[in-house]
């Protein structure tokens, strides 16, 4: 089995912003729930570590942008086989994509929308549509990096790291040292108002 990861991003000053809101959604005390391990904020970002197979990290990272303010990034890893990645201000998705489309949707026409937006991303997060887009409708030429400093290869999914560095997303250099961890409510994210960016519109 490859990898399966799901993460999100939040630009806030510190990352007790982000705890508060997701402790609105924590499981009572007492009862069990899934640990969402929350990162301090570097450059104005805190990173958020869902559980392995959180399918839920889309619409969970877009509703919680909604409560925090400001901009809020998503990434979801699908077996090693393609990496999904939207960011989000309050409701509004303002760029998604996905790295392998046709991994994706095996057996249907890809949606536009995987080819990402380079020009709104950019502009969103102050960075060159040029450098961001270079990870974005790569099509088959993905045994190459997208920049020469970068650590990993396009057909890597890990590679959303060194995208995320060139938003400014920095990913916490102690996976195993988070800033708080806050247990999770089953099912918390069933009844939120926005859904999942990767499969509305």
């Amino acid at each position: 089995m490859g990898l399966f990861l799901a993460v999100s991003a939040f630009q806030v000053e510190s990352s007790e912003t982000v705890e508060a809101a997701l402790r609105k959604h924590a499981a009572p005390a007492g009862e069990p729930g899934e640990d969402a391990e929350i990162y301090a904020a570097v450059n104005g970002w805190s990173v958020v570590l869902w559980p392995v197979y959180f399918f839920g990290v889309g619409a969970a990272t877009r509703n919680l942008a909604t409560e925090i303010g400001g901009l809020a990034g998503a990434v979801f890893v699908h077996d090693d086989d393609y990496w999904l990645h939207a960011l989000t201000r309050g409701g509004e998705v303002i760029d998604r994509s996905c790295s392998v489309p046709e991994a994706m949707f095996e057996y249907l026409e890809p949606p536009g929308w995987c080819a990402g937006d380079p020009a709104a991303l950019a502009a969103a997060v102050g960075a060159d549509p040029e450098v961001v887009g270079r990870y974005l409708a790569v099509g088959e030429e993905r045994n190459r990096k997208a920049h020469p400093d970068d650590d990993h290869e396009l057909w890597e999914c890990r590679v959303f790291i060194d995208f995320w560095r060139r938003l400014g997303i920095t990913w916490p250099a102690r996976a195993s040292d988070p800033a708080a961890t806050v247990p999770m409510a089953a099912g918390w994210t069933k009844d939120l108002p926005f859904g999942d960016p990767w499969t509305v519109g």
